[in-house]
């Protein structure tokens, strides 16, 4: 292969660190996105800038996901590797390109997690209720 500078490397890791790398602000910048606040249920809706224009896409749809070690075999064979597939949340550019992917964690016997996905596919993280709710808490109110 070729040979990498030492700060190269550095960077790799540094991006494999992120959900998806196409959305890290630059260290120093800042960015302002407004997301809709409404049900998914009232269909799909747009991450907007300050000014209202489009820069990201949510939409529920099929996710695909890998199970390699994540329980039951009630999936599906995708290229020699089992995966489930859900409905679940993708994130996408403006041109339709998608960004990263949600969806419910398979095989958790009901319990309130779901998993985040790179771009591909690739497991990125697994988020989990750490507790049940029992109010009353000041939003509630």
């Amino acid at each position: 292969g070729t040979p990498k500078a030492a700060g190269a490397e550095k960077t790799d890791n540094l991006l494999e660190s992120y959900l998806c790398s196409g959305l890290v602000v630059p260290s120093g910048k800042e960015c302002i996105l407004k997301v809709h606040a409404a049900p998914l249920s009232a269909g799909p809706f747009d991450v907007t800038d300050v000014n209202d224009n489009a820069v990201l896409h949510v939409e529920s749809r099929s996710v695909v996901i890998p199970t390699a070690g994540m329980g039951p075999a009630s999936s599906i064979s995708l290229g020699g590797q089992n995966t489930v597939k859900f409905q679940g949340l993708v994130l996408t550019t403006e041109f339709g390109t998608v960004m990263a992917q949600c969806g419910p964690s398979p095989g958790r016997g009901g319990k309130h997690e779901c998993v985040l996905l790179c771009a591909g596919g690739d497991h990125f993280a697994r988020l989990s209720r750490s507790e049940e709710r029992t109010g009353p808490y000041p939003e509630d109110r």
